[in-house]
Order: structure tokens, then C-alpha cells, then sequence
């Protein structure tokens, strides 16, 4: 599934705030919302994630130096219940495949 995401707002500092809808391909659009709590370049960022169908969650993105790159942990906490959790992960997972492919895509154009 292909999904398009429109970034509204973007304030990428401690106590800045965000926005992002995500428009479906069956015309839904699903809107998330938060303030970043930390940001400790290059290690880690920690914002806070709403949206109509997760309140008052945290989210937790480390990098970490690994061989041949970095490798990145995701954590997110405090979601509802089990079927939000695995929704989520879904989420997620998806959004770190387009990241790698991005920067595969990126490192092949640099040769």
C-alpha cells in the first residue's frame, strides 16, 4: 500500500512541534501530531505521538554506530492496547524500509 505523507509542521527542536497527515490510497487522511521532548544529535530524538487513535505516547529513535552503518532503534511506548501496538509496528517497520531504500538509493547515486 502507498501511502503519502504531508508534513504540516516541522519545528525540529526541544519543545518544537510537528504535524504529518497521511493520506491513504482509499481516501482516508490520518493525522499525527506531538512536540519533540529530546533531541541529543547524533544519538537520539524523543517526541511525543497523537493522533486520533494514540494519546500521549512517547516515541524513542536511537542510532547507533554498527558495522558498515548505523543502526537504528525504535521504540514506542505507551500505546493503548495490543492491536494499536501492532499497528504501529506495521507502521513503523514500513517507514524504516522507505528510509533504507532512501539511503541506498542516496549512497548508489554518490559512486
Amino acid at each position: 500500500m502507498t501511502v503519502e505523507h504531508h508534513v504540516k509542521k516541522l519545528e525540529l527542536a526541544t519543545g518544537g512541534r510537528y504535524r504529518i497527515d497521511m493520506h491513504l490510497p482509499d481516501g482516508n487522511t490520518y493525522s499525527h501530531w506531538g512536540e519533540y521532548r529530546e533531541i541529543d544529535v547524533p544519538d537520539k530524538i524523543v517526541f511525543t505521538w497523537n493522533s486520533d487513535f494514540a494519546e500521549n505516547t512517547t516515541v524513542t529513535v536511537e542510532f547507533r554506530e554498527a558495522a558498515g552503518g548505523t543502526e537504528v532503534i525504535l521504540t514506542h511506548e505507551f500505546l493503548p492496547d495490543e492491536e494499536s501496538r501492532e499497528e504501529h509496528r506495521s507502521g513503523w517497520n514500513g517507514c524504516l524500509r522507505n528510509l533504507e531504500r532512501a539511503l541506498q538509493a542516496i549512497s548508489m547515486d554518490n559512486r
